[in-house]
């Protein structure tokens, strides 16, 4: 089984990112949300890396996306 690989920066931020944002999710649904988003950054990088595909300007896009943690934390706390 290969080793696993050192978790970039970006991914890492975005982790950061979405911890920050789950504060503003409802206590009873914060933890599945932080789950499935935390998924969806760990997916994306997994695909990518494993393609031979993960660059600078994918994992600047990476970050790009991840901002929208804040827009979709807001609609669960409104």
């Amino acid at each position: 089984m290969p080793a696993e690989h050192k978790r970039p920066f970006s991914v890492a931020f975005c982790y950061v990112m979405i911890r920050l944002a789950a504060s503003l999710v409802p206590a009873g649904q914060r933890q599945e949300w932080r789950e499935e988003w935390f998924a969806e950054v760990w997916h994306r990088w997994q695909f990518l890396l494993h393609a031979g595909e993960w660059t600078r300007a994918e994992a600047l896009r990476l970050f790009r996306n991840c901002l929208g943690v804040f827009a979709d934390a807001g609609w669960h706390f409104a």
